[in-house]
């Protein structure tokens, strides 16, 4: 047998026939075929053939996803005794189908944007992007500008590569007010591109003389620990902009989007990273690492808004209640039980004497559980065998002559003891949470020999 070369796609179900010859005679003549090796996620089986001398290898389903490289074993055995067999590997390469359109993931759709009317030449106006899910030069993403009918694409040029729009012309605010883009993202797939247009209105401003303004000083907001980066996300306060207002035109208004920016607060890791993170555009706040309640419960951030979305405002040491633009985010983190109780000690030691009554609480042992609110409620139990050691009279003693509160882990006797009573017991006691987490230690109680008291 050779190596033989083949081709699938990606999106299809596919079969392709191999021939192998074999001369000789009947039985031996009979020819069986086995994919041996390389099938581990059995994405090839065969198929039923019209010639014995021929095998069909077909796909169990489609392989979106599964672009690459295979190598197959397909050994070929006859019918005789002794069988004989031989092996060949079968290359298999899975080809990219351009079947997935660019998604637009920046700026957010429909999006206006506010420009002032004396921007010169290449201003920086937005930044576009866009995904592709194939591969290759399925998945390069270009750029470019439509040609609508207005003619107002004429005054802004896109680089067809990063996305960014710049300005090409000065504007002119009292002939047009307002500028509508379509963006087009396309990939350069072949034999066939796939494109996604993006809407965008431009608004052109007298002068940028009012910042977006929050109409609360505080907002606040609650994470769960021990989540993955993402998981929560929280869409902060809107603003009120008097710069959406063409006062000039009472019947006229535009929303623009502002940007967020966080500019301030203790949101920073042990190794001085942020665990907080916001969507300049979106306004959604999510974190960057898993949160941890035990090692800080609560955060504060300093955001600020502003209609400059290309220049990061400075950072700010405290909050300013007297600046509209900043907001105070107040983020309390959820306790989730990951904590089990820790006894203060693992071994905790009590004594008696031959005085002390049936009933008498003689000692305690505490544990602590870290989590908060039902989480961080322990009870406690003895959960072992109470074993006697170097005693004399405590034959008679019961199997059980220790009782423990499971709320305040106080241990009180359950016998009374008689005089010429000597020796130790020792035992296991649980600390045990809501969830069934726990702790183990250990109680050593001795009898107190009074006459060595006096």
């Amino acid at each position: 047998m050779q190596m033989i070369v083949c081709r699938f796609y990606s999106n299809f179900i596919q079969v392709l026939t191999f021939w192998f010859f074999h001369i000789a005679s009947l039985p031996n003549g009979q020819i069986s075929f086995t994919i041996v090796n390389g099938n581990d996620d059995q994405l090839f089986e065969f198929a039923p053939s019209e010639n014995a001398n021929s095998v069909v290898v077909k796909t169990r389903s489609s392989l979106r996803g599964r672009v690459g490289n295979f190598t197959l074993f397909i050994q070929v055995s006859d019918g005789g005794l002794p069988s004989r067999s031989s092996t060949s590997p079968v290359k298999i390469c899975v080809t990219d189908v351009n079947d997935h359109n660019p998604i637009f993931v920046k700026p957010p759709s429909n999006m206006t944007i506010r420009i002032p009317e004396n921007a010169t030449i290449g201003t920086r106006v937005v930044d576009v992007l866009a995904l592709d899910s194939d591969h290759g030069l399925n998945a390069e993403v270009r750029y470019r500008l439509r040609e609508l009918a207005n003619g107002q694409w004429r005054s802004f040029q896109i680089d067809p590569v990063t996305g960014v729009i710049t300005l090409s012309k000065e504007l002119d605010r009292e002939t047009t007010r307002v500028h509508e883009l379509r963006v087009q993202a396309y990939d350069l797939g072949t034999p066939t591109s796939l494109s996604t247009d993006l809407d965008i209105t431009v608004l052109v401003t007298n002068v940028d003389d009012f910042e977006p303004e929050f109409t609360q000083d505080v907002f606040q907001v609650v994470f769960t620990e021990n989540l993955a980066p993402g998981s929560e996300r929280y869409k902060l306060l809107p603003t009120i902009d008097k710069d959406d207002y063409d006062f000039s035109d009472p019947n006229t208004a535009f929303k623009s989007i502002p940007c967020y920016f966080i500019v301030g607060g203790d949101a920073l890791s042990k190794d001085n990273e942020e665990l907080f993170k916001l969507d300049t555009f979106t306004h959604e706040l999510s974190a960057t690492k898993p949160l941890d309640r035990e090692q800080k419960s609560n955060y504060t951030l300093i955001v600020q808004a502003t209609n400059d979305c290309f220049r990061v405002p400075h950072r700010v040491e405290r909050f300013d209640p007297k600046d509209n633009s900043m907001l105070q985010v107040l983020i309390g983190i959820k306790d989730v039980n990951d904590n089990p109780p820790k006894f203060i000690k693992k071994i905790f030691s009590g004594g008696i004497t031959t005085d002390t009554d049936y009933g008498t609480i003689f000692m305690s042992v505490k544990a602590i559980d870290p989590d908060v609110g039902a989480h961080s409620h322990v009870s406690y139990y003895i959960v072992s065998d109470v074993r006697k050691s170097f005693y004399e009279g405590l034959e008679n003693v019961p199997s059980k002559p220790f009782d423990i509160n499971q709320r305040t882990g106080e241990i009180s006797l359950k016998f009374d003891p008689q005089k010429g009573m000597k020796g130790y017991f020792e035992f296991e006691v649980k600390a045990n949470d809501t969830d069934g987490l726990y702790d183990i230690a250990k109680v050593f109680v001795c009898f107190i020999i009074l006459e060595l008291l006096v």
